[in-house]
């Protein structure tokens, strides 16, 4: 096989590659400098896309063995695994004869991937999971951007970029509201929350309300988090007695630490007072 079509082939490749791994290269960088010193050059993407293939079921890959694979293939059967998922692929697999002409091989191309499909509902995944289906896409070859995905996956590219952005938010935020379980509707408001309150801000926000309303859902927690202040403070009762005003203050305090703290908490009551008595 001449080194041309050994690139094309992604099963060729990727039998090569595994034959000369420790004896030749130890990575697939290395590899793809032994394999470039002569043309065509074979670079880490085509050795990565050869490997994915080779990853496929043993039912689809015996289909390929005798003609070989490309490109194309590669992308048809990736292709029919998101619609189909890998059982129906396997199943129509199992039913057909290997391909030794383009003309049987393209056939079963179109009966791999061909028939109804069941879409996947990406609007309704979590920004986590767009994240994960994204950089397999990226690794596998499938896209080369995320404007390609977006059109691959259906939906427009603002849907995808905002997902993406979304995973980027600070811990301290994601520790509040995991990017596992909140919609990337919910997360774009999240971000929208960000840009008009800085990072830090929104961070110290987000913190207090962990602190003092972690069993709330995440909506009520934003909610809180938008609110110009975020006090712990539940109600104030006062009344007067005997020329001495009495005030109750009643407080979220279930991590105890306003209990813990009373005195300190009792001094800057008394210095707020003393300030307000000091004003003309």
């Amino acid at each position: 096989m001449d080194k041309e079509t050994l690139v094309r082939d992604h099963l060729a490749l990727a039998n090569l590659y595994s034959n000369g791994k420790g004896v030749w290269w130890k990575t697939i960088e290395e590899a793809s400098k032994v394999l470039s010193l002569t043309e065509p050059r074979v670079s880490v993407q085509q050795i990565k896309q050869a490997r994915a293939v080779a990853a496929f079921p043993a039912e689809v890959i015996r289909l390929f063995e005798k003609i070989g694979t490309n490109t194309y293939v590669r992308r048809k059967i990736i292709e029919a695994k998101e619609c189909l998922g890998w059982p129906e692929v396997v199943r129509r697999a199992s039913t057909l004869k290997p391909a030794i002409t383009r003309a049987e091989r393209l056939a079963i191309l179109s009966i791999l991937a061909g028939g109804k499909r069941t879409k996947k509902a990406f609007r309704g995944e979590t920004p986590l999971a767009l994240q994960k289906i994204y950089n397999e896409g990226l690794e596998n070859g499938r896209w080369k951007n995320l404007s390609q995905a977006s059109k691959e996956l259906g939906f427009t590219s603002n849907f995808l970029y905002k997902a993406m952005d979304i995973c980027k938010l600070p811990k301290p935020v994601t520790r509040c509201f995991p990017l596992d379980s909140i919609s990337v509707y919910f997360g774009t408001e999240l971000l929208k929350v960000v840009n008009l309150l800085g990072c830090a801000e929104f961070e110290r926000r987000v913190r207090l309300v962990e602190e003092n309303y972690q069993h709330l859902p995440y909506k009520a927690k934003l909610a809180k988090v938008k609110a110009d202040t975020v006090s712990v403070v539940t109600e104030i009762k006062a009344r007067h007695a005997r020329g001495k005003l009495i005030i109750e203050l009643h407080c979220d305090d279930k991590n105890g630490k306003l209990t813990s703290r009373q005195r300190e908490l009792v001094s800057l009551i008394g210095t707020t007072i003393n300030t307000f008595n000091n004003l003309q």
